[in-house]
This record gives C-alpha cells, structure tokens and sequence, in this order.
C-alpha cells in the first residue's frame, strides 16, 4: 500500500506539472524543482535511511515515513507560493525515503535468494499499478477540481497504509548492525548534489557559460569526490564504495541510473510536449490516459520478471530492455503536430516494455551481489543510484531543450528581420523558461513577429525535442553496453 501510494504520487505529478506551473507563475527552470526538489531529498535521504531501518527496525522507519509523507502532501496541497511548494517537496521526498528504502528491503529479506526476482517483480508491479492510476487520477482530479486535491487526496491515504502497515507487516532489523550513521557522508552528497543539480538547471535560463553554472557544477563535482574518497576510508561509511569493485553490481548499477535517466526524459518531457499549447495542446486528464500506454506493459511484464530470469539469466533481458528505451527515442524523432499523440502513443508502449525489464532486473542483479542482513543500506544506494540518474536527466535534458529552442526562435527572428543585443537574447531564453515579461517584450516589437511567434515557438520546441531526445538515444546505449557487461552466475546459467 505505501508504495502504490508513493508510485500514484510520483507518476501523477508528471502530468499536473504544466499547470501547477501556470498556477505559480513559475519559470521552467522552476517548475524543474518541483520535480527535482522531491527527487533530490528522495535520493539523498536513501543512503542514511536505509542503514538507519538496519539499526532500528525496517517496519518504525516504514510507517514514520509514511506519516510525514502524508503531511508533507497536506502542504503542497496548501502551498501559495512556488518556494512553499518546492519546500512541501523537499520534505515529501525524505518521507518517501523512507518508504521506499525499507519497503525494498522488507521485500528482499521476505524471499530467498533463487526466488528474489519474483519478489522484486510483484513489489515492482503493485508500485506501477499506482503508477498507472496517478497520471489518470492527476489529470482526472485537476481537470474536475484542482492539481491541489491531487496531493490532498494522499493524506487519507497515508492514513490506510500506517494501518495496513502495523496489520500485516513485521518487523525486522539487520541483528549484526553496529556504528552510527555517517551523517558527515550524508552532507557531503547531499551539499554534492545541490550544488550540481542546481548549475546544471539553471544553464537552461542562463546558459552553459554563466558563471552560476560552470561554478555551482564544478563545485557539487568537487565535493562529490571529496564524498567518495571520505567514504572509502570510513570503518563503517554511508556507501561502502568496495561494493562498486564487484563488476556485476556495477553493471546493474549503470543499467540502473542509465534507465531512470531515460525514464525521467520521458516521463517530464513528453508530458511537456503533449499538454503544450503551441503544439498538441492535450488536456492534462488525456495526457493521464495517453500515459497508460507506457505504466500499463511496466506492470503485466513485472509480474513474470522471476520467470524470465529463469529461462534467460539477466544479462539479455537487461540488454533488451535497454535496446527498447533506446528505440523509443528514435520512435519520438517522428513526432510532429499532426501525428504527435499517435507517435508517443507508440514509443510509451515500446520504453514500457523496456523499462520493465531494466528496471527489474537490473535491481535483482544489484540486489544478489550484496548479503541479505546488508538489504536496507543495498536497496538504499541502488535507489539513491536510480534517483540521481533522474534529477540528471530532468536537468540536463531541459538544459538541452532550452539551448537547442532558443538557437531555433533566434534563428527564426534573423530571417524575419529582427536583430537582437545580447541582453535580448537572454529575453529569448526567457520566453522558452515561461518569463512573462520576455513574452511582453518579444510580441511588442512588431506587428509580424506578435502574429507569428507562436508559430515560431512551436516549430523551436518541436525542433528541440527532436534533437533533445536523439542525444537522450546516445545516452541509453550505455546502458546497452552497461548490461551487455553483466556476467550471468552459473547457477543461474545451469538453471536455464
């Protein structure tokens, strides 16, 4: 139940986006840290989280997770202003941590080791079964009422998980768990991340060559390094870092980040493109449906993970599902206004049955490497390792977005006779990032560009998408080369 709850949560507001973003008056590069604000405590949270439930008890950390989601949705549910609600997401995030940490654990603990891709599958598939109903009950919930009672509706929801919870799941605890909790490692990746994430964003409104970005990047790379050499040489550290040496938890480890890179891409941006004004202009609630086509194969190919493993290992089926991400983005290369809602239609049905297997899959090959009483603090970083893949394709991939758009509406300009000055450029970048003033600017200097900047705008976002989503192909064939890696056990061989 608290992960259907945190899944319905998670896929949802992919789709209310767009207008919690008009409601706020906030940039894109805002509305960014609505997804990201989540993502980042989500992710930071994980590796304390997870060997905190070790310690204390994986069932108290479930269900005190579970109630500060619950309240934390109540806020972004009242939130006012974009900063209010960027901070409710902050906290959400810390409390889906710790749902989603020890829930993976309590699965892994709960099968043997031969039966463990079978756990992972149902644990998958209830989770995507929320996944499936959130974009519906977003877009069916703002278009009815408000993308508000979306995040209201958690509340009694988080009621009925902590009952559920206390009914019908024990507790259990990592017995030989000694130490304290690295809380130092844990500033330090987070502080890492912050900074990183943040330069990153914020070159779609300033431009790689600001010196916010390259500053704030270089600095969240540096002390992500410092992070790494501290943790490999702490008795008892928030990443036991040795754990990357192995080559197979590696290789799940890049199927794994490469994947939720890519599930990001699609996820944010082609929900961006369906519910675009100057392009499909899609209702939030038929974008909810539209995404059907993407939850729906994530969910009936998770029940059968364990018997697929079986018969094929986890090399290929994580090799295949990598191959079908990637052919999704090729799919997208065909979108336009006129075919748009059949294309995506297409290329969700095709990254859903890949993204079932790599994402499966490739959480039993990591979570196989590491010794059972080990589950918390292993389903921690696998998790931590899948939201940092995310936040960075969320970033980067608008970063990309937004400098490919405004090289095309400048280009287009030029044609049209309008020159403009540097600080007019940036005007341009603020029309692609939702600044009211630069659409004011950009529709009074003359009557030809006021009727056809929408036009522009269209044929720059389309034009972007294309090239945003070719380099998102680029990326994902790592993540082919990432599984191909993998090195089947023999057991599972001899097994086939």
């Amino acid at each position: 139940m608290t992960l259907f709850l945190l899944a319905a949560d998670n896929f949802g507001v992919v789709i209310i986006l767009p207008p919690m973003s008009r409601d706020l008056h906030a940039s894109a590069a805002t509305s960014n840290w609505f997804f990201n604000a989540f993502l980042l405590s989500f992710a930071a949270f994980q590796l304390p989280i997870g060997r905190l439930a070790d310690l204390i008890g994986r069932r108290k950390v479930l269900i005190t997770g579970t109630v500060v989601f619950g309240i934390a949705s109540a806020m972004c549910g009242m939130a006012p202003t974009s900063g209010f609600l960027i901070m409710a997401r902050v906290i959400e995030g810390c409390g889906a941590a710790m749902i989603y940490a020890t829930s993976l654990s309590l699965v892994s603990n709960a099968f043997p080791v031969q039966e463990r891709g079978t756990g992972i599958g149902l644990w998958t598939a209830i989770g995507l079964i929320g996944g499936a109903v959130g974009p519906f009950l977003g877009g069916l919930l703002n278009d009815l009422v408000s993308w508000r009672l979306f995040f209201f509706i958690n509340v009694p929801l988080s009621v009925l998980a902590v009952v559920l919870t206390l009914y019908a799941v024990p507790e259990s605890r990592d017995e030989s768990a000694k130490g304290r909790i690295d809380w130092g490692g844990f500033a330090l990746i987070t502080i890492g991340l912050v900074a990183f994430i943040y330069g990153i964003n914020q070159s779609a409104a300033s431009g790689w060559l600001a010196p916010i970005v390259y500053v704030t990047s270089f600095v969240g790379i540096a002390v992500i390094g410092g992070f790494v050499y501290f943790e490999s040489r702490l008795v008892n550290p928030l990443v036991d870092i040795s754990l990357f040496a192995s080559r197979n938890f590696l290789s799940a480890s890049i199927v794994a980040f490469i994947g939720n890179y890519c599930f990001a891409v699609t996820c944010v941006f082609i929900a961006q493109y369906l519910q675009s004004e100057a392009v499909i202009n899609m209702s939030p609630l038929l974008s909810g449906v539209e995404y059907l086509a993407f939850s729906v194969p994530i969910v009936l190919l998770s029940i059968v993970t364990g018997k697929t493993i079986a018969r094929f290992g986890m090399r290929n089926p994580m090799a295949w599902g990598s191959a079908g991400i990637s052919a999704s983005y090729i799919v997208l290369l065909f979108a336009d206004a006129g075919n748009g809602v059949w294309v995506v239609l297409i290329a969700l049905v095709v990254s859903g049955f890949g993204q079932a297997l790599a994402y499966n899959i490739s959480t039993t090959a990591a979570l196989n490497e590491i010794p059972d009483e080990k589950a918390g603090v292993a389903s921690g970083m696998i998790a931590a390792i899948r939201l940092v893949g995310m936040m960075c394709g969320v970033a980067f991939t608008s970063s990309l977005l937004k400098e490919f758009e405004s090289a095309k509406l400048l280009s287009f300009f030029r044609k049209a006779g309008v020159d403009f000055t540097a600080a007019e450029k940036l005007e341009v970048r603020g029309l692609l990032s939702g600044s009211q003033q630069a659409v004011e600017h950009l529709t009074k200097l003359t009557p030809v560009v006021k009727e056809q900047v929408q036009l522009a705008v269209r044929d720059a976002f389309t034009s972007a998408l294309h090239r945003a989503m070719f380099v998102t192909f680029i990326v994902s064939l790592i993540s082919i080369a990432g599984a191909l890696w993998y090195k089947d056990r023999a057991t599972v061989s001899e097994s086939v």
